[in-house]
């Protein structure tokens, strides 16, 4: 199972911890034109991988996904920075949730498995 940081529009420019290694800062959300505008920090002590792309959305109240528009992204071992726009497809309401995901930790696990009737060739 993966943290989820959550991001919620009081708290814009606040910082939230994921774990004691890595700090994400929503330094900002504007809107340019039909245009929403983030800018993202993330930062730790160690290096660690930063989130795919497909894990950052932007969604109203509903769930629903505004379309990434634009981006930039940089990262570099202890650091990854974004830059993301997004507009609304259609039929949503005003954004009300940012979230992402990333891997945090890993651990080793033992898995057992067997294979049933699979014909050997």
């Amino acid at each position: 199972r993966f943290p989820f940081i959550e991001i919620l529009p009081d708290v814009v420019a606040d910082t939230l911890e994921a774990n004691p290694r890595v700090k994400a800062v929503l330094k900002g959300v504007v809107k340019e034109g039909d245009e929403y505008k983030l800018d993202l920090e993330l930062t730790s002590a160690s290096n660690f991988e930063p989130p795919d792309w497909d894990t950052i959305k932007l969604t109203d109240s509903n769930g629903g996904e505004y379309q990434r528009w634009s981006s930039s992204s940089s990262s570099g071992g202890r650091k990854a920075t974004y830059k993301l726009g997004y507009r609304n497809p259609g039929g949503l309401g005003d954004p009300a949730t940012f979230t992402f995901s990333m891997v945090t930790a890993t651990s080793k696990r033992v898995v057992y498995f067997e294979f049933k009737d699979v014909p050997l060739k």
